[in-house]
């Protein structure tokens, strides 16, 4: 199995340095551009080599890593997970909710009735600016919370095969006895995995097939391709954009 390499952290938003939070964002992009470049040239290098080169590429076995080594592989490579930016703090939620067509009309209102001399209007102008402003950065503030414990609540899960014995020996065959078969969240995978897919499985991350048997997947958020493409054991084209053994 083949992971992604850790993101840099998400950039801080910060209302008194915003030119620095800017830069940061620069940088991040580059550095998260030059991580895709990398990772692509490591997909091409394993998905072209065939089983045996690719497992020692990866420094794995067919029986897969054992749970140190794994612990080890998260320290080094970090978590298999997408860095997302992390959303504002709520106060600045709450001065966004300002950021608002009908809310700058009301103020133009509110300004107009205090150089007029209106102060009944301008005190009920402001207070409909305040509400406005408030239930907006409530309802939008309960809904991501909601959104993020919808999110904790659903995890998905792949089956690894682990090892309780690591050993970086290739002409080792598979042990049975010697091997475990695990359901992890596929936050906890690391490079050197061996997973197991079944019909209905979601691909946890960057895969290298080392055998399959009538694989077919759907892969149309990639590619936008309406039917499953088959995928092999060994690559049988050139062309990158061929390559049936990796997922």
């Amino acid at each position: 199995m083949l992971r992604v390499k850790k993101q840099i952290e998400d950039v801080k938003m910060d209302m008194h340095q915003t030119n620095k939070g800017t830069s940061k964002r620069n940088k991040q992009t580059s550095y998260n551009q030059e991580v895709m470049k990398q990772n692509n040239e490591i997909l091409v290098e394993v998905a072209t080599r065939d089983v045996e080169s690719a497992l020692a590429f990866l420094e794995t076995t067919p029986n897969g890593i054992s749970e140190k080594e794994a612990e080890r592989r998260i320290d080094t490579h970090g978590r298999n997970e997408v860095a997302h930016e992390k959303p504002p703090a709520w106060y600045l939620q709450l001065l966004l909710s300002f950021k608002n067509p009908f809310i700058f009309v009301l103020l133009a209102l509110g300004v107009l009735s205090f150089f007029t001399d209106d102060m009944k209007g301008t005190i009920v102008v402001t207070v409909m600016v305040v509400l406005s402003a408030f239930i907006r950065f409530l309802q939008e503030f309960r809904s991501q919370q909601a959104a993020e414990k919808l999110k904790a609540m659903v995890r998905t899960t792949a089956t690894v095969l682990r090892t309780k014995e690591f050993t970086n020996n290739m002409d080792k065959k598979v042990d049975i006895n010697n091997n475990q078969t695990l359901e992890l969240p596929i936050e906890d995978l690391v490079p050197g995995d061996i997973i197991k897919l079944s019909a209905g499985d979601i691909v946890p991350a960057d895969v290298r097939i080392l055998s399959a048997k009538d694989l077919f997947v759907n892969q149309g958020a990639l590619t936008g391709e309406a039917l499953p493409v088959e995928k092999y054991e060994n690559y049988h084209h050139s062309n990158i954009k061929k390559f049936h053994s990796w997922l």
